[in-house]
């Protein structure tokens, strides 16, 4: 972890795609945000710093914040941290209903949503148009934005 998130701007550019591109043509908001909440979204957090011009917040949960060794959740605090100490970003944690946070989140460009918990997702596709949420698949190597 200490290797990946000390050298990201060497990390490899992976491709996206814009999901809707069939239906919608928009601009794709580069992300302004990042989710460090969940196992599975770490990997893709590191790799999306290529895209960002500018970390502003980085997003989490209470359970991540909370973690201690032996929770499956202590890589996502440990990663955080690491990332707080690189990037000059707000850590703002995100809940059910917090629709003025994401609002605000949302104006300030595209957010990456890896990790985090399904409710909280929902929430933001709802609020969020097309063209602001990231994801990636370490399937298909590539990030897909919404």
């Amino acid at each position: 972890m200490d290797f990946a998130i000390n050298n990201a701007e060497q990390a490899p550019v992976i491709p996206y795609e814009f999901v809707y591109s069939q239906f919608a043509s928009v601009k794709i908001s580069p992300p302004t945000t990042i989710a460090i909440s969940g196992i599975g979204g770490i990997i893709g957090a590191i790799l999306v710093l290529r895209y960002m011009s500018a970390v502003k917040y980085f997003i989490t949960t209470k359970e991540v914040i909370n973690a201690d060794e032996k929770s499956p959740l202590y890589l996502s605090k440990y990663a955080l941290e690491l990332l707080k100490k690189k990037y000059n970003a707000q850590v703002e944690l995100i809940e059910l209903n917090e629709f003025e946070k994401i609002k605000l989140l949302l104006r300030q460009g595209g957010i990456y949503i890896s990790g985090l918990p399904y409710e909280v997702v929902i929430q933001l596709s709802q609020l969020a148009g097309f063209g602001k949420l990231w994801h990636y698949s370490p399937i298909h190597k590539k990030f897909y934005v919404f």
